[in-house]
């Protein structure tokens, strides 16, 4: 590329009046005198230095263009990306339909079982599958039964291999007759001992949890967050983000949660205790998410301490 003649960077100077690029033309053509080629020089530069200034400004207005554009980016970024246990909960919290990444899906312990589970809930802590005394036998069978069992327990080992399981098979037909509960249900009762549902999270801390102020709604803190603490539906994340959007949700939506979280409890404390075992597993990991909310509560609580 061939760098502009005299006569073209005239004839395209922004600084230069028309009068004076046809005057500095006609210069040049003729062959200026030494005058007329400084007249010429001081106008190109001053030209030159108005490029420099227009370029030095343009760059600062695209820099300054990026940089808003940036943090457009991160502003909306911020809008769009839902919050997560341990980040800052913003004063007038943030909007509800932030509050699910996904739409809620009640976990099943078995989804199946759960549509055909017509069996008796379970029974209080303390049942014991193995007593004989709660069968629905008359005791004066039960221990005639018993003392019949133990005299031919004694002819042969092999004998008393079979009488040991025929009294155990004896045992569950008994207990289902009394309760309604089958083997998988006793057997069951026998690996969670006394655990029934709610057990572990209704032991689980709240120390240190605090809803922010929620002007548009009147509730009882202490049994909402027990509600929230006791679900098995909603990811910690979730319970999280549904305590940073307390202050806009509505008294409606308040009541309609917190009858949801009451319709979930008496569901799955009502399940046979078939199910038992598994929601023992789905409550210690849950107890495990909400002990992690806890603690960025109290994290939280120590830095604006030390500020």
């Amino acid at each position: 590329m061939t760098q502009p003649t005299l006569i073209e960077q005239i004839r395209t100077a922004t600084t230069i009046p028309i009068e004076q690029k046809d005057c500095f033309t006609t210069w040049l053509s003729e062959g200026p005198t030494d005058e007329q080629k400084e007249e010429i020089r001081n106008a190109l530069l001053t030209e030159l230095a108005y490029e420099e200034e227009c370029v030095t400004i343009t760059t600062q207005s695209v820099a300054a263009e990026l940089a808003e554009s940036g943090q457009y980016a991160n502003a909306l970024h911020d809008e769009l990306t839902p919050i997560s246990v341990g980040s800052e909960i913003p004063t007038d919290g943030i909007e509800p339909q932030y509050v699910f990444t996904s739409p809620p899906q009640q976990p099943a312990p078995s989804s199946h079982q759960l549509n055909v589970d017509h069996g008796p809930p379970p029974p209080p802590p303390g049942f014991d599958p193995d007593d004989v005394e709660q069968a629905a036998q008359p005791r004066r069978i039960r221990r005639l039964t018993i003392a019949v069992l133990a005299t031919a327990a004694t002819i042969t080992s092999k004998l008393s291999t079979v009488v040991n399981n025929f009294a155990s098979r004896l045992e569950c037909r008994l207990a289902l007759l009394r309760h309604g509960y089958d083997a998988e249900d006793l057997r069951i009762l026998k690996l969670v001992g006394d655990y029934r549902f709610g057990s572990i999270l209704d032991h689980t801390r709240n120390e240190g949890v605090t809803l922010p102020r929620h002007p548009q709604s009147e509730f009882d803190e202490e049994i909402f967050i027990n509600g929230l603490r006791g679900s098995i539906s909603l990811s910690g994340d979730e319970k999280f983000r549904i305590i940073a959007a307390i202050p806009k949700l509505s008294q409606f939506q308040v009541d309609e949660l917190q009858n949801i979280l009451d319709a979930e409890r008496k569901k799955f404390s009502r399940l046979s205790p078939k199910h038992l075992l598994q929601l023992q597993r789905l409550e210690q990991k849950f107890a495990i998410e909400w002990e992690q909310i806890v603690d960025s509560f109290r994290y939280e609580s120590s830095l604006q301490r030390t500020a």
